[in-house]
Protein backbone atom coordinates (compact mmCIF):
# COMPACT_ATOMS: atom_id res chain seq x y z
CA UNK A 1 0.00 0.00 0.00
CA UNK A 2 2.86 2.37 0.87
CA UNK A 3 4.40 1.66 -2.54
CA UNK A 4 1.15 2.67 -4.24
CA UNK A 5 1.10 5.99 -2.35
CA UNK A 6 4.73 6.59 -3.30
CA UNK A 7 3.95 6.01 -6.98
CA UNK A 8 0.95 8.36 -6.83
CA UNK A 9 3.07 11.00 -5.08
CA UNK A 10 5.74 10.65 -7.78
CA UNK A 11 3.21 11.14 -10.58
CA UNK A 12 1.70 14.13 -8.78
CA UNK A 13 5.13 15.74 -8.37
CA UNK A 14 5.92 15.25 -12.06
CA UNK A 15 2.55 16.73 -13.02
CA UNK A 16 3.11 19.77 -10.83
CA UNK A 17 6.56 20.21 -12.31
CA UNK A 18 5.19 20.19 -15.86
CA UNK A 19 2.44 22.60 -14.85
CA UNK A 20 4.96 24.99 -13.32
CA UNK A 21 7.15 24.81 -16.41
CA UNK A 22 4.19 25.42 -18.74
CA UNK A 23 3.02 28.34 -16.63
CA UNK A 24 6.44 29.93 -16.60
CA UNK A 25 6.65 29.43 -20.37
CA UNK A 26 3.75 31.81 -21.00
CA UNK A 27 5.17 35.03 -22.43
CA UNK A 28 4.10 38.49 -21.39
CA UNK A 29 2.28 40.93 -23.62
CA UNK A 30 4.36 44.00 -24.39
CA UNK A 31 3.56 47.72 -24.21
CA UNK A 32 0.37 47.23 -22.20
CA UNK A 33 -1.36 50.57 -21.73
CA UNK A 34 -4.58 51.81 -20.11
CA UNK A 35 -6.10 55.24 -20.71
CA UNK A 36 -9.31 56.49 -19.03
CA UNK A 37 -10.78 59.85 -20.06
CA UNK A 38 -12.02 61.57 -17.99
CA UNK A 39 -10.25 59.95 -15.06
CA UNK A 40 -12.91 60.96 -12.53
CA UNK A 41 -15.41 59.07 -10.41
CA UNK A 42 -19.00 58.70 -11.65
CA UNK A 43 -18.15 60.10 -15.09
CA UNK A 44 -19.12 58.66 -18.44
CA UNK A 45 -15.68 57.81 -19.76
CA UNK A 46 -13.81 56.27 -22.67
CA UNK A 47 -11.45 53.41 -21.77
CA UNK A 48 -8.61 52.47 -24.13
CA UNK A 49 -6.76 49.22 -23.49
CA UNK A 50 -3.86 48.50 -25.83
CA UNK A 51 -1.12 45.90 -26.00
CA UNK A 52 1.28 44.27 -28.46
CA UNK A 53 1.57 40.60 -29.41
CA UNK A 54 5.32 39.87 -29.14
CA UNK A 55 5.47 36.92 -31.57
CA UNK A 56 3.44 35.48 -34.42
CA UNK A 57 0.78 33.32 -32.79
CA UNK A 58 -2.57 31.63 -33.20
CA UNK A 59 -5.30 33.65 -31.52
CA UNK A 60 -8.62 32.22 -30.42
CA UNK A 61 -9.71 34.26 -27.44
CA UNK A 62 -8.75 37.39 -25.49
CA UNK A 63 -10.01 37.97 -21.95
CA UNK A 64 -9.61 41.25 -20.06
CA UNK A 65 -10.49 41.06 -16.37
CA UNK A 66 -11.12 44.33 -14.55
CA UNK A 67 -9.66 45.18 -11.16
CA UNK A 68 -9.91 47.76 -8.40
CA UNK A 69 -13.16 49.76 -8.19
CA UNK A 70 -14.89 48.36 -11.23
CA UNK A 71 -16.82 50.53 -13.70
CA UNK A 72 -20.33 49.86 -14.97
CA UNK A 73 -20.19 48.41 -18.51
CA UNK A 74 -23.95 48.03 -19.03
CA UNK A 75 -24.10 50.96 -21.50
CA UNK A 76 -20.60 50.55 -22.94
CA UNK A 77 -19.94 50.35 -26.68
CA UNK A 78 -17.00 48.17 -27.69
CA UNK A 79 -14.66 48.80 -30.65
CA UNK A 80 -11.55 46.83 -31.66
CA UNK A 81 -8.65 47.77 -33.91
CA UNK A 82 -5.71 45.67 -35.06
CA UNK A 83 -7.64 42.40 -35.33
CA UNK A 84 -9.80 40.61 -37.90
CA UNK A 85 -13.53 40.78 -37.21
CA UNK A 86 -14.46 38.56 -34.28
CA UNK A 87 -17.12 38.17 -31.59
CA UNK A 88 -17.17 40.83 -28.84
CA UNK A 89 -18.57 40.30 -25.35
CA UNK A 90 -18.77 42.93 -22.63
CA UNK A 91 -20.14 42.47 -19.12
CA UNK A 92 -20.87 39.54 -16.85
CA UNK A 93 -19.82 36.30 -18.55
CA UNK A 94 -19.96 34.01 -15.51
CA UNK A 95 -23.57 33.63 -14.31
CA UNK A 96 -22.35 32.33 -10.93
CA UNK A 97 -20.26 35.42 -10.22
CA UNK A 98 -21.55 37.68 -7.40
CA UNK A 99 -19.00 40.54 -7.31
CA UNK A 100 -16.48 42.17 -9.68
CA UNK A 101 -18.09 40.19 -12.49
CA UNK A 102 -17.70 42.45 -15.52
CA UNK A 103 -15.03 41.51 -18.03
CA UNK A 104 -14.23 42.05 -21.71
CA UNK A 105 -13.81 39.25 -24.19
CA UNK A 106 -13.07 39.00 -27.90
CA UNK A 107 -12.97 35.59 -29.53
CA UNK A 108 -13.28 33.61 -32.76
CA UNK A 109 -15.20 30.51 -33.72
CA UNK A 110 -12.00 29.30 -35.39
CA UNK A 111 -8.58 30.65 -34.26
CA UNK A 112 -6.76 33.09 -36.55
CA UNK A 113 -3.06 33.82 -37.06
CA UNK A 114 -1.74 37.12 -35.67
CA UNK A 115 1.60 38.50 -36.83
CA UNK A 116 4.45 39.53 -34.59
CA UNK A 117 4.25 43.08 -33.15
CA UNK A 118 0.53 43.39 -33.88
CA UNK A 119 -0.83 46.30 -31.84
CA UNK A 120 -4.34 45.62 -30.50
CA UNK A 121 -6.57 48.33 -29.05
CA UNK A 122 -9.85 47.82 -27.22
CA UNK A 123 -11.91 51.02 -26.98
CA UNK A 124 -14.98 51.21 -24.77
CA UNK A 125 -17.07 54.36 -24.86
CA UNK A 126 -19.94 55.27 -22.51
CA UNK A 127 -18.28 53.46 -19.58
CA UNK A 128 -19.68 54.63 -16.21
CA UNK A 129 -16.70 55.02 -13.89
CA UNK A 130 -17.06 53.77 -10.34
CA UNK A 131 -18.59 56.19 -7.84
CA UNK A 132 -15.66 55.49 -5.54
CA UNK A 133 -12.39 57.41 -5.62
CA UNK A 134 -9.33 55.18 -5.86
CA UNK A 135 -7.71 52.53 -8.05
CA UNK A 136 -9.49 51.06 -11.07
CA UNK A 137 -8.32 49.31 -14.20
CA UNK A 138 -7.11 45.87 -15.24
CA UNK A 139 -6.66 42.77 -13.14
CA UNK A 140 -5.09 40.83 -16.02
CA UNK A 141 -5.16 40.28 -19.79
CA UNK A 142 -4.99 36.72 -21.09
CA UNK A 143 -4.52 35.78 -24.75
CA UNK A 144 -5.45 32.19 -25.60
CA UNK A 145 -4.51 30.19 -28.69
CA UNK A 146 -7.60 28.03 -28.28
CA UNK A 147 -11.09 29.14 -29.20
CA UNK A 148 -13.57 30.10 -26.50
CA UNK A 149 -13.74 28.81 -23.76
CA UNK A 150 -10.09 29.25 -22.90
CA UNK A 151 -7.77 26.26 -22.55
CA UNK A 152 -4.36 27.11 -24.05
CA UNK A 153 -2.82 30.31 -22.65
CA UNK A 154 -0.34 31.95 -25.03
CA UNK A 155 0.33 35.39 -23.51
CA UNK A 156 -0.68 37.33 -20.44
CA UNK A 157 -0.16 40.51 -18.46
CA UNK A 158 -0.57 41.41 -14.83
CA UNK A 159 -2.46 44.07 -12.94
CA UNK A 160 -2.54 47.63 -14.28
CA UNK A 161 -4.45 50.19 -12.19
CA UNK A 162 -4.88 53.96 -12.28
CA UNK A 163 -6.40 56.22 -9.67
CA UNK A 164 -9.68 57.98 -10.41
CA UNK A 165 -10.21 61.29 -8.66
CA UNK A 166 -13.25 63.05 -7.27
CA UNK A 167 -15.40 64.35 -10.10
CA UNK A 168 -15.92 68.08 -10.53
CA UNK A 169 -19.61 67.31 -11.05
CA UNK A 170 -22.31 66.17 -8.66
CA UNK A 171 -22.08 62.36 -8.47
CA UNK A 172 -25.85 61.99 -8.70
CA UNK A 173 -26.41 64.25 -11.70
CA UNK A 174 -23.00 64.07 -13.36
CA UNK A 175 -24.16 67.12 -15.26
CA UNK A 176 -24.71 70.18 -13.05
CA UNK A 177 -21.78 71.45 -10.94
CA UNK A 178 -22.59 71.30 -7.24
CA UNK A 179 -21.23 74.81 -6.73
CA UNK A 180 -23.11 76.36 -9.64
CA UNK A 181 -24.54 79.82 -8.98
CA UNK A 182 -26.55 82.16 -11.13
CA UNK A 183 -23.49 84.34 -11.69
CA UNK A 184 -21.32 81.51 -12.96
CA UNK A 185 -24.00 79.30 -14.51
CA UNK A 186 -23.13 80.01 -18.14
CA UNK A 187 -19.43 79.36 -17.55
CA UNK A 188 -20.08 76.13 -15.61
CA UNK A 189 -22.56 74.84 -18.19
CA UNK A 190 -20.10 75.51 -20.95
CA UNK A 191 -17.50 73.51 -19.03
CA UNK A 192 -20.03 70.70 -18.61
CA UNK A 193 -20.85 70.41 -22.31
CA UNK A 194 -17.12 70.36 -23.01
CA UNK A 195 -16.77 67.25 -20.85
CA UNK A 196 -19.44 65.24 -22.67
CA UNK A 197 -17.79 62.52 -24.75
CA UNK A 198 -19.30 61.55 -28.07
CA UNK A 199 -18.79 58.17 -29.69
CA UNK A 200 -15.36 57.88 -31.34
CA UNK A 201 -17.07 56.89 -34.60
CA UNK A 202 -18.03 60.57 -35.00
CA UNK A 203 -14.36 61.55 -35.07
CA UNK A 204 -12.84 59.43 -37.81
CA UNK A 205 -10.29 61.21 -39.97
CA UNK A 206 -12.11 63.66 -42.23
CA UNK A 207 -15.32 63.79 -40.17
CA UNK A 208 -16.86 67.22 -39.61
CA UNK A 209 -18.40 66.50 -36.20
CA UNK A 210 -18.59 69.54 -33.92
CA UNK A 211 -15.94 69.34 -31.18
CA UNK A 212 -17.77 69.85 -27.90
CA UNK A 213 -14.57 70.83 -26.13
CA UNK A 214 -14.17 73.72 -28.59
CA UNK A 215 -17.59 75.27 -27.97
CA UNK A 216 -17.16 78.80 -26.61
CA UNK A 217 -20.75 79.86 -26.07
CA UNK A 218 -22.97 76.90 -25.23
CA UNK A 219 -26.09 79.05 -25.40
CA UNK A 220 -25.63 79.74 -29.12
CA UNK A 221 -24.20 76.81 -31.06
CA UNK A 222 -24.53 77.22 -34.81
CA UNK A 223 -24.40 74.45 -37.42
CA UNK A 224 -24.01 71.68 -34.85
CA UNK A 225 -22.90 68.59 -36.79
CA UNK A 226 -22.70 64.86 -36.15
CA UNK A 227 -20.69 63.19 -38.90
CA UNK A 228 -20.41 59.40 -39.02
CA UNK A 229 -18.34 58.79 -42.13
CA UNK A 230 -19.55 55.98 -44.35
CA UNK A 231 -23.06 56.25 -42.93
CA UNK A 232 -24.83 59.58 -42.30
CA UNK A 233 -23.94 63.19 -41.54
CA UNK A 234 -26.48 65.20 -39.53
CA UNK A 235 -26.50 69.01 -39.67
CA UNK A 236 -28.67 70.99 -37.24
CA UNK A 237 -30.00 73.86 -39.36
CA UNK A 238 -30.08 76.82 -37.05
CA UNK A 239 -28.80 77.81 -33.62
CA UNK A 240 -29.28 75.48 -30.66
CA UNK A 241 -28.75 75.98 -26.93
CA UNK A 242 -26.51 73.36 -25.31
CA UNK A 243 -26.19 75.10 -21.98
CA UNK A 244 -29.19 73.60 -20.20
CA UNK A 245 -29.23 70.41 -18.17
CA UNK A 246 -31.79 68.89 -20.57
CA UNK A 247 -29.68 69.65 -23.65
CA UNK A 248 -26.59 68.16 -22.05
CA UNK A 249 -28.55 65.03 -21.13
CA UNK A 250 -29.70 64.65 -24.74
CA UNK A 251 -26.16 64.92 -26.11
CA UNK A 252 -24.60 62.74 -23.38
CA UNK A 253 -27.24 60.06 -24.05
CA UNK A 254 -27.28 60.58 -27.82
CA UNK A 255 -27.54 56.89 -28.68
CA UNK A 256 -30.86 56.69 -26.81
CA UNK A 257 -32.40 59.29 -29.15
CA UNK A 258 -30.51 59.04 -32.44
CA UNK A 259 -29.67 55.88 -34.39
CA UNK A 260 -27.33 56.09 -37.38
CA UNK A 261 -26.64 53.20 -39.73
CA UNK A 262 -25.81 52.58 -43.37
CA UNK A 263 -28.64 54.07 -45.49
CA UNK A 264 -30.82 54.66 -42.42
CA UNK A 265 -31.37 57.26 -39.72
CA UNK A 266 -33.81 57.45 -36.81
CA UNK A 267 -34.50 60.27 -34.35
CA UNK A 268 -36.91 60.24 -31.41
CA UNK A 269 -39.77 62.72 -31.07
CA UNK A 270 -38.60 64.13 -27.73
CA UNK A 271 -35.22 64.97 -29.27
CA UNK A 272 -36.77 66.86 -32.20
CA UNK A 273 -39.33 68.56 -29.95
CA UNK A 274 -36.61 69.85 -27.64
CA UNK A 275 -34.16 71.31 -30.17
CA UNK A 276 -36.86 72.56 -32.59
CA UNK A 277 -34.62 72.86 -35.66
CA UNK A 278 -34.70 70.97 -38.98
CA UNK A 279 -32.03 68.36 -39.63
CA UNK A 280 -30.21 67.98 -42.92
CA UNK A 281 -29.27 64.34 -43.52
CA UNK A 282 -26.46 63.37 -45.87
CA UNK A 283 -26.22 59.65 -46.63
CA UNK A 284 -22.77 58.42 -47.69
CA UNK A 285 -21.80 55.71 -50.21
CA UNK A 286 -25.30 55.32 -51.63
CA UNK A 287 -25.17 52.23 -53.92
CA UNK A 288 -27.90 53.37 -56.32
CA UNK A 289 -27.39 54.36 -59.98
CA UNK A 290 -29.91 57.18 -59.66
CA UNK A 291 -32.51 58.43 -57.18
CA UNK A 292 -33.73 56.63 -54.07
CA UNK A 293 -37.12 56.55 -52.40
CA UNK A 294 -37.36 57.18 -48.67
CA UNK A 295 -39.08 54.63 -46.47
CA UNK A 296 -40.42 56.52 -43.46
CA UNK A 297 -41.30 54.65 -40.27
CA UNK A 298 -41.16 51.37 -42.19
CA UNK A 299 -44.42 51.96 -44.05
CA UNK A 300 -44.67 55.26 -45.96
CA UNK A 301 -42.80 55.71 -49.26
CA UNK A 302 -41.65 59.27 -49.92
CA UNK A 303 -40.42 60.26 -53.37
CA UNK A 304 -37.78 62.94 -53.76
CA UNK A 305 -40.38 65.62 -54.49
CA UNK A 306 -42.05 64.85 -51.13
CA UNK A 307 -39.03 65.89 -49.04
CA UNK A 308 -37.33 69.24 -48.77
CA UNK A 309 -34.08 70.10 -50.57
CA UNK A 310 -33.41 66.63 -51.99
CA UNK A 311 -30.05 66.26 -53.78
CA UNK A 312 -28.39 63.31 -55.50
CA UNK A 313 -24.70 64.03 -56.06
CA UNK A 314 -21.56 62.13 -56.95
CA UNK A 315 -18.24 63.31 -55.48
CA UNK A 316 -15.04 61.56 -56.58
CA UNK A 317 -17.09 58.64 -57.81
CA UNK A 318 -18.97 58.24 -54.51
CA UNK A 319 -22.69 58.95 -54.41
CA UNK A 320 -24.40 60.97 -51.68
CA UNK A 321 -28.07 61.76 -51.12
CA UNK A 322 -29.16 64.60 -48.86
CA UNK A 323 -32.48 66.10 -47.78
CA UNK A 324 -34.04 67.96 -44.86
CA UNK A 325 -36.37 66.49 -42.24
CA UNK A 326 -38.56 68.33 -39.77
CA UNK A 327 -40.29 65.37 -38.14
CA UNK A 328 -39.11 62.57 -35.88
CA UNK A 329 -39.13 59.01 -37.14
CA UNK A 330 -37.02 56.54 -39.09
CA UNK A 331 -35.76 57.29 -42.59
CA UNK A 332 -34.29 54.60 -44.84
CA UNK A 333 -33.08 54.95 -48.42
CA UNK A 334 -34.47 52.22 -50.66
CA UNK A 335 -33.99 51.75 -54.43
CA UNK A 336 -36.31 53.67 -56.74
CA UNK A 337 -38.45 51.31 -58.81
CA UNK A 338 -40.90 52.33 -61.53
CA UNK A 339 -42.74 51.16 -64.63
CA UNK A 340 -43.48 53.50 -67.53
CA UNK A 341 -47.15 52.49 -67.53
CA UNK A 342 -49.93 54.91 -66.64
CA UNK A 343 -52.95 53.78 -64.65
CA UNK A 344 -55.66 52.23 -66.82
CA UNK A 345 -53.54 52.83 -69.90
CA UNK A 346 -55.15 51.95 -73.26
CA UNK A 347 -53.07 50.02 -75.74
CA UNK A 348 -54.57 50.13 -79.22
CA UNK A 349 -53.69 48.81 -82.66
CA UNK A 350 -50.91 46.50 -81.50
CA UNK A 351 -50.33 42.78 -81.67
CA UNK A 352 -48.93 40.41 -79.04
CA UNK A 353 -46.48 40.37 -77.48
CA UNK A 354 -46.59 43.97 -76.17
CA UNK A 355 -43.35 45.47 -74.83
CA UNK A 356 -43.24 47.53 -71.62
CA UNK A 357 -40.40 49.45 -69.96
CA UNK A 358 -39.21 50.23 -66.44
CA UNK A 359 -36.12 51.01 -64.37
CA UNK A 360 -34.70 50.37 -60.91
CA UNK A 361 -31.84 52.25 -59.24
CA UNK A 362 -30.34 49.13 -57.63
CA UNK A 363 -28.46 47.57 -60.54
CA UNK A 364 -28.28 44.21 -58.74
CA UNK A 365 -32.02 43.93 -58.14
CA UNK A 366 -34.13 41.08 -59.52
CA UNK A 367 -37.53 41.65 -61.14
CA UNK A 368 -40.48 39.26 -60.86
CA UNK A 369 -43.56 39.69 -63.07
CA UNK A 370 -47.16 38.53 -62.89
CA UNK A 371 -49.92 38.87 -65.50
CA UNK A 372 -53.56 38.67 -64.46
CA UNK A 373 -52.59 37.15 -61.10
CA UNK A 374 -50.31 34.44 -62.52
CA UNK A 375 -46.57 34.65 -61.95
CA UNK A 376 -44.46 34.48 -65.10
CA UNK A 377 -41.84 31.95 -64.06
CA UNK A 378 -38.40 31.53 -65.59
CA UNK A 379 -38.54 35.06 -66.99
CA UNK A 380 -36.08 37.61 -65.65
CA UNK A 381 -35.87 41.01 -67.40
CA UNK A 382 -32.28 42.03 -68.02
CA UNK A 383 -31.30 45.23 -66.19
CA UNK A 384 -28.94 47.67 -67.90
CA UNK A 385 -25.82 47.79 -65.70
CA UNK A 386 -25.36 51.53 -66.26
CA UNK A 387 -28.86 52.98 -66.13
CA UNK A 388 -31.01 50.36 -64.39
CA UNK A 389 -33.46 50.34 -67.32
CA UNK A 390 -35.17 47.13 -68.40
CA UNK A 391 -37.93 45.93 -70.72
CA UNK A 392 -40.29 42.97 -70.87
CA UNK A 393 -42.82 41.61 -73.36
CA UNK A 394 -46.23 40.18 -72.44
CA UNK A 395 -49.02 38.42 -74.33
CA UNK A 396 -52.11 40.38 -73.33
CA UNK A 397 -55.76 39.40 -73.44
CA UNK A 398 -58.24 41.63 -75.19
CA UNK A 399 -59.76 43.97 -72.60
CA UNK A 400 -58.36 44.72 -69.11
CA UNK A 401 -55.05 43.15 -68.00
CA UNK A 402 -53.39 43.40 -64.57
CA UNK A 403 -49.59 43.69 -64.62
CA UNK A 404 -47.69 43.28 -61.33
CA UNK A 405 -43.95 43.80 -60.85
CA UNK A 406 -41.87 43.11 -57.74
CA UNK A 407 -38.20 44.15 -57.33
CA UNK A 408 -36.08 42.20 -54.85
CA UNK A 409 -33.01 44.05 -53.58
CA UNK A 410 -30.35 43.25 -50.99
CA UNK A 411 -31.41 46.53 -49.38
CA UNK A 412 -34.96 45.26 -48.88
CA UNK A 413 -37.90 44.04 -50.94
CA UNK A 414 -39.53 46.99 -52.67
CA UNK A 415 -43.27 47.63 -52.73
CA UNK A 416 -45.06 45.79 -55.53
CA UNK A 417 -46.22 47.87 -58.50
CA UNK A 418 -49.65 47.03 -59.92
CA UNK A 419 -50.92 48.51 -63.20
CA UNK A 420 -54.11 47.91 -65.24
CA UNK A 421 -53.91 48.22 -69.02
CA UNK A 422 -56.73 48.02 -71.55
CA UNK A 423 -55.69 46.06 -74.63
CA UNK A 424 -57.45 46.60 -77.97
CA UNK A 425 -55.55 44.66 -80.63
CA UNK A 426 -55.45 45.52 -84.34
CA UNK A 427 -58.79 44.64 -85.99
CA UNK A 428 -58.55 42.27 -88.99
CA UNK A 429 -60.56 43.92 -91.80
CA UNK A 430 -62.83 41.46 -93.68
CA UNK A 431 -62.77 41.75 -97.51
CA UNK A 432 -66.02 42.75 -99.36
CA UNK A 433 -68.46 39.87 -100.08
CA UNK A 434 -68.07 40.05 -103.87
CA UNK A 435 -64.36 39.40 -103.60
CA UNK A 436 -65.17 35.88 -102.47
CA UNK A 437 -66.31 34.95 -106.06
CA UNK A 438 -63.02 34.30 -107.70
CA UNK A 439 -62.55 32.77 -111.20
CA UNK A 440 -62.23 29.35 -109.66
CA UNK A 441 -65.55 29.81 -107.86
CA UNK A 442 -67.27 30.87 -111.13
CA UNK A 443 -65.91 27.86 -113.05
CA UNK A 444 -67.04 25.53 -110.29
CA UNK A 445 -70.56 26.99 -110.30
CA UNK A 446 -70.75 26.75 -114.15
CA UNK A 447 -69.72 23.13 -114.09
CA UNK A 448 -72.36 22.41 -111.47
CA UNK A 449 -75.06 24.02 -113.65
CA UNK A 450 -73.92 22.08 -116.72
CA UNK A 451 -74.01 18.88 -114.71
CA UNK A 452 -77.61 19.56 -113.68
CA UNK A 453 -78.60 20.28 -117.32
CA UNK A 454 -76.83 17.13 -118.52
CA UNK A 455 -78.61 15.01 -115.94
CA UNK A 456 -81.94 16.51 -117.05
CA UNK A 457 -81.29 15.77 -120.76
CA UNK A 458 -80.22 12.21 -120.02
CA UNK A 459 -83.35 11.62 -117.98
CA UNK A 460 -85.54 12.86 -120.91
CA UNK A 461 -83.79 10.55 -123.37
CA UNK A 462 -84.29 7.61 -121.08
CA UNK A 463 -88.07 8.26 -120.90
CA UNK A 464 -88.42 8.41 -124.72
CA UNK A 465 -86.77 5.04 -125.13
CA UNK A 466 -89.20 3.46 -122.72
CA UNK A 467 -92.07 4.63 -124.84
Amino acid sequence: MKNIFKILFLFLSIGLLFYANSASAVSSLSNVNLSIQPQTASSLATWKISFTIPETTTLGHIMVSLGGFQPNLSTAEFFVSGLPSGIPQVGKSNPNCVSNCDDIRYYYQEPVEIKKDTRITFTLSNVKNSDKVGPTGLSFINVYSSKYPQTILAYGSGELLVDIAQADLDADENLIPASATSDSEESDMRTTIQKVLLDELFFKEGAKTTRLDKIKDATKVQDFTLDMLGKVKVNFLGTIDLSSKEAINFIASLKDYVTIDFLSFEVKKEFMDYFKVPLQLTFYKVPYAWDADILKDGKDILAKDQVENYHYTTIDGVTQISFIIKEAGSYKLIPKFELTITDNQEIKNKTNPVTFYGRVSDLQAQIKLSLNGKEIKDYQPEINKDTGEFSFALDLLEGPNMIQAQAKSEYGDLPQITKIVQFKPIEITKPPQEEKFSIINIIAISLAVLAVILIYILSRIARKRKR
